[in-house]
C-alpha cells in the first residue's frame, strides 16, 4: 500500500519529484522477502531500443549488487525465459 514513510506517496510538485529520483541513484529501493528472495520488475517494452533495454538490466542489476544475485531470468510476459550470466556484464 502506499505510504508517504516509504517514500511512496507525493506531496507537493510531482515534476520536481521524478527529477529528483532521476538525480539521486540512492533513492529507489528494492525490497524482498528473505525466504523467497525474487524480484518481478519491469525493464522496458519489447518496443524499445535493444540499447535502452540492456541499459535498464544492467542499472538494476548493479543497483542491486551483481555479488547479491544468484541467477537471474529475463523474460517478456508470454515468451520464453532466457538465462543472463551475471558475471558477464560490466558497467
Amino acid at each position: 500500500m502506499p505510504n508517504p514513510k516509504n517514500g511512496t506517496v507525493v506531496e507537493g510538485d510531482l515534476k520536481s519529484f521524478i527529477l529528483s529520483l532521476s538525480k539521486d541513484d540512492e533513492s529507489l529501493e528494492y525490497k524482498t522477502d528473505p525466504t523467497a528472495p525474487i524480484i518481478h520488475t519491469t525493464l522496458g517494452k519489447l518496443s524499445a531500443k535493444s540499447k535502452d533495454l540492456e541499459e535498464n538490466l544492467k542499472t538494476l542489476i548493479f543497483a542491486i549488487g551483481p555479488s547479491k544475485i544468484k541467477k537471474a531470468t529475463l523474460t517478456s510476459t508470454m515468451g520464453p525465459p532466457i538465462k543472463i550470466d551475471i558475471g558477464t556484464i560490466s558497467k
